[in-house]
């Protein structure tokens, strides 16, 4: 079964992905099911190690430095985070997220976006 069928999730979509356990393996899945380009982040962080995930992966710390995207926007999946912090990426900031969700719409891209963080926690 595919899963983007089976929700109905349209081509052009916004998705926040919440929960406990299994939001990065669903956003990454999910991406693949997509026709390629596809961007996703995080609001809050990725292991440095779940960068590998992402065909191309972009730092920025500001929504200028989203120019990529209405250039010459990569196939696959892009991954868009905020800065390396030690041994993981930071999500991006609220001015950031919204100049990338307001691009992802223009282009008719999806953009999935892992939206908490539970710390290992159930709930």
């Amino acid at each position: 079964m595919i899963l983007r069928q089976a929700l109905r999730i349209d081509e052009s979509i916004c998705i926040a992905i919440v929960g406990a356990g299994g939001k990065t393996t669903l956003m990454f899945r999910l991406g693949r099911q997509f026709p390629s380009p596809v961007i996703v982040t995080t609001t809050t962080h990725l292991g440095i190690e779940q960068i590998k995930l992402a065909d191309q992966h972009f730092y920025i710390d500001s929504p200028d430095d989203l120019a990529f995207i209405e250039c010459n926007m990569p196939s696959g999946i892009t991954l868009v985070t905020g800065p390396k912090v030690e041994d993981r990426v930071s999500g991006l900031n609220q001015e950031s997220l919204l100049a990338l969700q307001e691009a992802a719409r223009k282009k008719r891209l999806p953009l999935l976006i892992e939206a908490d963080g539970s710390r290992c926690l159930p709930l």
